[in-house]
């Protein structure tokens, strides 16, 4: 056969294999945030490969696979066109050869992968899915084994690592963090509000919707029946931008009222109703951890989610502001009340005065007790509430045995702000036997 059409042949495969490893890697490197972002590029496309998000592993190894075959395809055909007799076989070149071409094969792809933008991925797969649909059918017979390898090999890397009794990286870090803080950090130290900002990006993962949202009780809404002077007053009263839109309760959210909507007057005139006017709701469940919450965020507009608890009732809301001050602790902006921003206030006979919503860990710390974090309650004005068997009355005077607590405010759902301290020996005597003499 003539060399010139071998050669043609040659780099016509290697270019299709390569051009469809290419392809395989997009594949593969697509994850929801860039399937989204893909929507607004081609609809359809982002509905197809998001069926294939399960199989990403598979792909990645069939694109490998292509290369490889493209490749040997390659040196098949350049031998073939260059071969003058068996010594060239056994020659240098010919050893060295098919390993140069691999090797820079494998590299152009891989950069060439590295530098496509989004909208040149979703051209290319566009064009290249219906074969690489077939290539990987082809190909399932090694690349189904291989990512199931891969998955276990990395599912028991990470159980090795759960199970290691090797310090990881976050506790060496925390390990600094704390020695920089006493001191023995080298000469080097730490201010605390450094350090709590610190622990809380670490302690994201370990921490709760429930325990970080707005509580139902202090959530503002907007009911749908009303008018654009009410929503546009409670928006002004609440000194929130945006506020749920709910019909009846605050358990049947319809969406979310944005306080710059309402600047649009023209906007306004074309509106028959409030729900015309709402973003929709996000809803998440309250044992939802913020890490993850911080993530969705971070890939979305929306910075707003309604907490539903386990029977589907609205439990609270969540805000990103939320999510960041536990990180760097209260944000005040022009609307937040300076009182309310002060928890824990200390008094000068050692008291404190603290929000009833104070969580019991800190109070635990605060006061340096023991009270049980496992039981219904998460705060502290929940934890005198199930003491007593009812919401403590302003003016009342609570022992516990464990603290003594003084209820500064209270109204009939709950309590607001108190005083506490912890109990002495003596009073924590005087506890137990008034409970002995019942």
């Amino acid at each position: 056969m003539d060399p010139n059409l071998w050669l043609a042949l040659a780099g016509a495969t290697f270019l299709l294999t390569a051009w469809l490893f290419v392809s395989g890697l997009e594949l593969a490197k697509m994850s929801g945030g860039r399937l989204r972002k893909l929507e607004d590029i081609n609809e359809d496309l982002a509905e197809s490969l998001g069926q294939q998000l399960p199989v990403r592993d598979e792909w990645r190894y069939a694109g490998r696979l292509l290369v490889i075959l493209g490749v040997v395809a390659f040196h098949f055909f350049l031998d073939h066109s260059s071969n003058s007799g068996d010594g060239q076989l056994h020659d240098l070149w010919a050893f060295v050869r098919p390993l140069g071409a691999l090797a820079i094969g494998y590299g152009l792809c891989e950069l060439a992968s590295q530098q496509l933008s989004l909208a040149w991925s979703a051209r290319l797969l566009s064009q290249y899915l219906p074969c690489l649909r077939l290539c990987a059918w082809l190909l399932a017979p090694l690349t189904i084994p291989m990512a199931a390898a891969a998955r276990l090999a990395r599912e028991k890397q990470q159980g090795d690592k759960e199970n290691d009794s090797v310090p990881t990286a976050e506790d060496e870090i925390l390990s600094l963090i704390e020695a920089a803080r006493g001191g023995d950090g080298g000469g080097e130290t730490i201010q605390e509000d450094e350090r709590r900002m610190i622990l809380g990006a670490f302690a994201l993962d370990q921490t709760f919707v429930h325990e970080i949202m707005t509580p139902r009780v202090d959530v503002d809404g907007v009911e749908e029946n009303s008018s654009i002077a009410d929503v546009r007053k409670a928006i002004v009263s609440s000194g929130h931008s945006r506020l749920p839109l709910y019909r009846n309760s605050i358990d049947h959210v319809l969406g979310i009222l944005y306080a710059k909507d309402l600047l649009d007057e023209e906007r306004l005139k074309q509106v028959k109703s409030l729900q015309d006017l709402a973003h929709p709701p996000v809803f998440i469940p309250e044992t939802k951890n913020i890490g993850d919450l911080l993530e969705e965020f971070r890939q979305s507009t929306n910075h707003f989610a309604i907490v539903l608890d386990e029977y589907g009732g609205t439990a609270g809301i969540v805000t990103f502001e939320d999510i960041l001050e536990e990180i760097v602790g209260d944000i005040q902006d022009e609307y937040d009340d300076e009182d309310e921003l002060l928890e824990v206030q200390t008094q000068p006979d050692g008291s404190f005065v603290v929000d009833g919503r104070i969580p019991i860990c800190e109070v635990n710390e605060l006061l340096d007790v023991d009270i049980s974090e496992e039981e219904d309650y998460d705060t502290l004005g929940g934890y005198l509430s199930t003491f007593l068997g009812r919401i403590p009355k302003q003016g009342e005077a609570v022992n516990t045995g464990v603290l003594a607590a003084d209820i500064v405010e209270a109204n009939p759902r709950r309590v607001v702000k108190l005083r506490i301290s912890p109990l002495v020996a003596g009073h924590n005597d005087q506890h137990d036997d008034h409970h002995a003499g019942r």
